[in-house]
């Protein structure tokens, strides 16, 4: 216990004096600006995520939420955080009913890459098979390889595994701890951040744990 409320001893891969520490009450991105996308799609019910990052000029990163509206009260006790009170203030998007239609995905990616150049989106495999479906029928291309070969969006496959995590999260870590790492205190991703953990493999590979 803390202050007489139960917490988790596990101690999170960035502290919180480091995350406000990377604080900027005016981080945001150009109009134009290249970016890159970084895509986790949840189950259907539970939280989705795609933040963008600048690709020049510091990491400055912005975030987007979904949530299923019908389950908004039921998670908010399981999760014990304020759903309802971040889908008021503009933090989570709300999808009618218990599910996640990834058609509202792809309509906020749509609208991305009409108000940023996009170099390309990092995704998990799981599920995107359905999102590129959604993406087919905004007439969005997609492909793999270096950008501006083809017409569309870049796709960059991404694993969970120690392989592609552990340069990624060296990377993450040096970047806030130079202070290029910008963001602007959304409540939603600094929840996210709180509850990311890292695990070691023999060689002190590390990954984060889903777990």
């Amino acid at each position: 216990l803390h202050l007489n409320m139960r917490v988790d001893s596990t101690p999170s891969l960035i502290s919180r004096s480091e995350w406000a520490a990377c604080y900027d009450e005016e981080c945001n991105l150009q109009p134009n600006e290249e970016i890159y996308l970084g895509l986790d799609l949840s189950g259907k019910i539970d939280l989705s995520a795609l933040v963008a990052i600048s690709a020049r000029d510091g990491d400055r990163i912005k975030s987007w939420f979904w949530k299923p509206n019908d389950t908004l009260a039921e998670h908010q006790r399981r999760d014990r955080v304020p759903y309802e009170k971040w889908v008021q203030d503009e933090h989570i998007i709300t999808v009618p009913g218990k599910v996640i239609d990834y058609e509202n995905v792809a309509e906020k990616i749509e609208e991305i890459m009409k108000s940023y150049t996009v170099l390309g989106m990092a995704y998990d495999r799981w599920r995107i098979d359905l999102l590129i479906k959604e993406l087919d029928r905004k007439n969005i291309d997609t492909y793999q390889g270096e950008y501006g070969s083809e017409a569309g969006l870049r796709l960059v496959p991404w694993g969970q595994g120690f392989k592609d995590m552990s340069p990624a999260i060296e990377e993450l870590e040096e970047s806030i701890i130079n202070r290029e790492f910008k963001h602007d205190g959304n409540p939603v991703l600094t929840w996210n951040f709180s509850n990311a953990v890292a695990v070691s493999d023999p060689s002190n590979n590390r990954k984060l744990d889903k777990q």
